[in-house]
């Protein structure tokens, strides 16, 4: 899309004639946006340019095919829909196709998308655990995604990672019953309020780290600099795992990557969440739910401001319980397991 370098206008008469196929009467806020003004705002790209944009990609569907391909769930629900079309014409065509997990929440969430595309298409799935579920086409292959690493990542006086997501992100991947707007506003507001009321020697230690991408929509990093200036904001130019190695808590806030990271690396890790708004599979609820009686996991940010306070100068006394061990365990071996041979586990799987 980016390659192509057109200035013809929008075609308000094609927009029109594609609104005058929805035939309904708008009973609600959304539908009136659907009806009214999606076609007014829509990227040309999907309208004026849409032809172009196949055309200039027809090469890679007529010249790559495939018989056998692995695609990471990125690939499914991006926004990448000229991708897309040349994975399903293979698909069509008859190739076999293996989704690879790449991060959290699409495994697990009962709405996900991820989840309805796997059930109706009968995909086979490489999971980040290392259990296989065979009835459901499910093989545990490792968290291919990290290595295993024998270095010691906690630092009893280290820092306190508070991971944000902002904007509120995985738009493509549905896994929330709440409408977007209105979450992302009371996702703001929950963690702020949350940073505000820790304990000030807490506060000196804290340091919140966005995901890379996102750290500039909506002027969110100026919106907390402004907010919070004693507070140090990572500018991300260190990798995750070397920051892990300086800090002794790891703080996240969305039910992703960041968070089975943690977990895999033996990494003290909180997440805050509220699951009644992420609803989980009744297969994962089990798992989930044991994390929550050890108090990594928390649905109300009162209760995690009153753990993180309780636990933070003596952070390894809490983790090294053998419960909590014996809960993070079980989930990983589940979720996000690092074997001793990842890249030999892999391929023998």
């Amino acid at each position: 899309i980016k390659n192509i370098k057109s200035k013809k206008p929008a075609d308000l008469k094609a927009r029109n004639i594609l609104r005058s196929f929805f035939f309904f009467d708008p009973s609600n806020n959304f539908e009136k946006f659907s009806k009214v003004f999606i076609f007014k705002i829509l990227p040309k790209c999907f309208i004026e340019n849409l032809t172009k944009v196949q055309k200039s990609n027809s090469y890679y569907n007529n010249s790559f095919k495939f018989n056998f391909g692995i695609l990471l769930y990125d690939e499914i629900f991006g926004n990448n829909f000229c991708q897309l079309e040349w994975i399903a014409k293979n698909y069509m065509g008859g190739s076999k196709i293996i989704l690879a997990q790449t991060g959290g929440g699409p495994a697990t969430a009962e709405t996900s998308t991820i989840r309805t595309l796997i059930k109706k298409f009968k995909f086979k799935e490489l999971s980040f655990g290392v259990e296989d579920d065979i009835k459901k086409n499910i093989l545990g292959v490792g968290f291919f995604r990290c290595k295993k690493n024998d270095e010691n990542f906690f630092q009893k006086d280290g820092k306190v990672i508070y991971a944000l997501y902002p904007p509120y992100g995985y738009t493509g991947s549905i896994k929330s019953t709440i409408p977007l707007g209105n979450e992302w506003i009371e996702y703001m507001t929950s963690h702020e309020k949350l940073i505000e009321s820790l304990d000030i020697e807490l506060k000196k230690n804290l340091i919140l780290r966005f995901r890379k991408r996102q750290t500039d929509y909506h002027l969110y990093d100026k919106r907390l600099k402004n907010k919070f200036p004693d507070i140090l904001i990572d500018n991300c130019s260190t990798t995750f795992q070397d920051r892990l190695k300086k800090s002794r808590l790891l703080i996240t806030t969305l039910d992703s990557t960041t968070f089975l990271e943690g977990l895999a690396y033996n990494f003290p890790t909180i997440l805050i969440i509220n699951f009644n708004k992420f609803k989980l599979t009744p297969e994962s609820l089990n798992y989930y739910k044991d994390l929550e009686d050890v108090k990594i996991i928390f649905n109300k940010p009162i209760e995690a401001k009153k753990h993180i306070e309780n636990i933070f100068f003596d952070v390894e006394s809490w983790w090294k319980n053998k419960d909590v061990q014996e809960a993070r365990l079980k989930f990983c071996k589940k979720f996000s397991y690092i074997p001793k041979h990842l890249d030999s586990y892999f391929i023998n799987k």
